[in-house]
């Protein structure tokens, strides 16, 4: 399966290369989140000497628990990518590497390139550490454990903030002298 990733630099003209690539996220390992479905990339390689340039995106649905509220949530994903692989022997050497280039450059040896270190990254790297179901989202009552977008619970919350705290601490310190 992961021999349909792999692309032979000889078998690319010279220009665009169109690449479309689907396959199932059962591929990639995800901690946090379920891919349901096909992973999709639709990507274009441009051969320019020894030099490839991929751009394009990866498309797939995660199904993501909220981190405030605990409801499960679906969210789409459109994911760009833009990498410039170049031949192993041009890989710079030593300690002056320059990284705002090699941030988006990658290299290859012999004739092939694999792409799916590429394409996984990208869709680890899409998925959220802490998902939130909506920008507004209000989360739990911290008290009685309702969730708060459904309406409020009638618990009484104080608005503390941990700093109010312990200034109201040190300040009776201070009147005890």
């Amino acid at each position: 399966m992961r021999k349909k990733f792999v692309v032979s630099v000889s078998n690319l003209k010279p220009g665009e290369n169109p690449l479309t690539l689907s396959f199932p996220s059962s591929l990639i390992e995800t901690k946090d989140a379920e891919i349901p479905g096909n992973i999709d990339a639709q990507l274009i390689l441009r051969r320019n000497g020894d030099r490839i340039d991929v751009r394009g995106d990866v498309h797939f649905l995660a199904k993501l628990v909220c981190s405030r509220c605990l409801t499960n949530f679906k969210k789409e994903f459109r994911e760009k990518i833009e990498v410039e692989y170049r031949q192993e022997i041009f890989r710079p050497k030593g300690l002056k590497v320059d990284l705002r280039r090699i941030i988006n450059q990658d290299y290859y040896s012999g004739d092939e390139i694999d792409l799916f270190p590429l394409i996984r990254d990208t869709v680890i790297l899409a998925l959220p550490m802490a998902p939130v179901c909506k920008s507004d989202c209000k989360g739990l009552c911290p008290i009685c454990g309702k969730n708060l977008n459904e309406g409020e619970c009638g618990c009484k919350r104080e608005e503390t903030h941990p700093w109010k705290e312990m200034l109201k601490g040190i300040k009776e310190q201070i009147k005890r002298g």
